[in-house]
């Protein structure tokens, strides 16, 4: 996952850092499940995110 992956990169941004990925791993994992919930408890339509939301029933917001 990139974002992970830049989060736990060296300084020269091209490496990971095994060590702060292994670290960091379960905290990341445990936001992002929280994020991906969210965006699916609220039904929000993110696009290009590969999320899956049942879209019937969505209004648009008008502005």
């Amino acid at each position: 996952y990139s974002a992970f992956l830049l989060y736990c990169a060296n300084d020269d941004l091209k490496t990971p850092n095994y060590d702060q990925c292994i670290k960091f791993f379960n905290e990341f994992l445990t936001l992002h499940e929280k994020c991906i919930n969210g965006i699916k408890d609220n039904r929000k339509v993110v696009m290009n995110s590969g999320i899956k939301i049942n879209r019937m029933n969505i209004t648009k917001k008008t502005a």
